[in-house]
């Protein structure tokens, strides 16, 4: 896994270097519980060391551990909320899928199916809406 995110990162840099019309101004890392970092992009210097990552830039630096390093995309904002607030948690039936999108199954509400669901995270839909979530 270490080397798949290692070539994701060197991918992702290099994507960077070769933007013809449009640079994304943020790097947004997700580890492996589903919490995400934002890092601003203008002027930022990425090492790997002691099995971490260091991202520096005008804000300062930024450790990630790379064993819990799930991914990282650039976006064009800072936002990192996971959308289910945006879901009534109640009583709505919701159904929820793996994040390579198979259906996982349906249950009475979100709240139900986070407690039955293992640790990651999932796409769930509900009354028209999708949002992601994470289970811990």
């Amino acid at each position: 896994m270490r080397k798949s995110i290692l070539l994701s990162l060197f991918l992702a840099l290099a994507s960077m270097m070769y933007a013809d019309d449009y640079t994304y101004p943020y790097l947004v890392f997700t580890n492996s519980q589903g919490q995400q970092t934002a890092i601003a992009v203008d002027g930022l210097e990425i090492t790997i060391s002691d099995g971490n990552l260091l991202a520096t830039n005008a804000e300062g630096t930024t450790t990630l551990s790379l064993a819990d390093l799930a991914s990282m995309q650039f976006t064009e904002t800072a936002d990192t909320s996971t959308g289910i607030d945006e879901l009534n948690t109640a009583e709505l039936p919701v159904t929820v899928y793996s994040l390579s999108g198979i259906e996982v199954g349906t249950f009475d509400n979100v709240k139900m199916a986070q407690q039955r669901l293992q640790q990651g995270v999932y796409i769930v839909k509900q009354n028209g809406k999708t949002a992601k979530f994470c289970v811990r």
